[in-house]
C-alpha cells in the first residue's frame, strides 16, 4: 500500500439532539422505548435511561474498534492516536453525538461544495472559514481542542470508504491550493489546508444563526408541530442529491427504519426540490453521454 498522508481527503472516487429535546419528545409520546404489546407504562426517568445506554454502548463499541486498529499506524502517529481515543472516552454523550454529526456534515459539505461552486462561482473556492458553535464565551473546551486534533484524521479515513468527486470540465483552478501533491499515485485535498480556518464561537454569527434556524424548523417539522408553511420552502437552499437531503442516523448503524413513521411525508418532501447540482449545459452535456 502507498505510504499516503494522513491528512489525505480522497477524491474519485447525525442529526444531534439534546437530552432535554429528546426527554420533551418522550414527554410528549414522540419517543416511546421499548414498544409493548400493552400501554406504555415507562416512566420519563427509565426511558431517558434506555436512551442513555443505547448511546453508550454506540459510543464502547466505536472505541473498541478504533482501539483495534491503533496497531496499523506508524510509530510516530500510534501514541498520539491512543491519547485522542483517551479524550474521546472521557467525552460526554451530549458531545459525542454533536462529534459524530460534525464529522458527517464537514464531510458532505466537503464532497457537494466544490463540485457545485466549481461549474458556477469558482472564486468561491479559494477561501474556506468554519465557524463551529463555541460552547463556552471564555475560552476553548477541552472537547473543542480534542474535536479539533481529531477532525483532520477522521475525515481523511472516511474519505477512503467515502471519496469525494471532481467533475470533468469544472474549473478548479481557485481550489487547487488545497490539492495535495501528487504522491506515490495518491491525489486529493489536504484537509491541513482546508480546515486551517476554522474557530469556535459563542457569539452571534450570522452564518450559526442561520443554521439554527433551518434546522430547529426542520426538527419541529418532524415532530409535528410546525406546518408546512414553516418549513417547506426550506428544500429549494439545498443542493439535489440522489438520496433524501436530511439524513437520519440510526446509532446502531444496521437496525431497518420503521414501515411507516409519523415523519415520513416530512421526510419524503426533502427528496426532490433542490438546486441542481449540474448546471445546464452540464446537464445537456451528460445526457448527450448517456445517448
Amino acid at each position: 500500500m502507498p505510504n499516503v498522508p494522513s491528512t489525505l481527503l480522497r477524491l474519485p472516487t447525525p442529526t444531534h439532539a439534546r437530552y432535554t429535546n429528546l426527554l420533551s419528545d418522550i414527554e410528549k409520546g414522540q419517543i416511546k422505548i421499548p414498544q409493548f404489546q400493552r400501554e406504555f407504562v415507562w416512566s420519563l426517568e427509565k426511558s431517558a435511561a434506555l436512551l442513555d445506554s443505547v448511546i453508550k454502548g454506540y459510543k464502547n463499541a466505536l472505541l473498541k474498534g478504533m482501539q483495534e486498529r491503533i496497531p496499523r499506524f506508524n510509530d510516530e502517529t500510534r501514541p498520539k492516536i491512543a491519547a485522542l481515543l483517551v479524550e474521546l472516552a472521557a467525552t460526554p454523550l451530549n458531545l459525542f453525538l454533536q462529534t459524530i454529526t460534525l464529522f458527517e456534515t464537514l464531510h458532505r459539505v466537503i464532497q457537494h461544495v466544490p463540485v457545485y461552486f466549481a461549474q458556477r462561482q469558482p472564486k468561491e473556492l479559494g477561501t474556506f472559514a468554519w465557524i463551529v458553535d463555541g460552547k463556552d464565551r471564555d475560552k476553548v473546551t477541552n472537547w473543542e481542542k480534542w474535536w479539533t486534533s481529531y477532525i483532520i484524521g477522521a475525515l481523511a479515513t472516511k474519505s477512503r470508504f467515502h471519496p469525494a468527486a471532481m467533475l470533468e470540465g469544472a474549473d478548479y483552478s481557485y481550489y487547487d491550493k488545497f490539492q495535495h501533491v501528487p504522491r506515490a499515485g495518491e491525489d486529493g485535498t489536504n484537509l491541513s489546508l482546508l480546515l486551517k480556518d476554522l474557530r469556535f464561537s459563542s457569539d452571534i454569527e450570522f452564518g450559526l444563526e442561520l443554521v439554527d434556524i433551518l434546522t430547529n424548523a426542520v426538527r419541529r417539522a418532524i415532530i409535528g408541530n410546525l406546518g408546512i408553511e414553516g418549513w417547506g420552502g426550506i428544500v429549494r437552499t439545498m443542493i439535489h442529491r440522489r438520496e433524501h437531503y436530511v439524513a437520519l442516523v440510526r446509532l446502531d448503524g444496521v437496525s431497518q427504519p420503521p414501515d411507516n413513521p409519523s415523519y415520513a411525508s416530512v421526510i419524503n418532501h426533502f427528496w426532490s426540490g433542490g438546486k441542481s447540482m449540474l448546471t445546464r449545459n452540464n446537464l445537456r452535456l451528460a445526457d448527450e453521454d448517456i445517448v
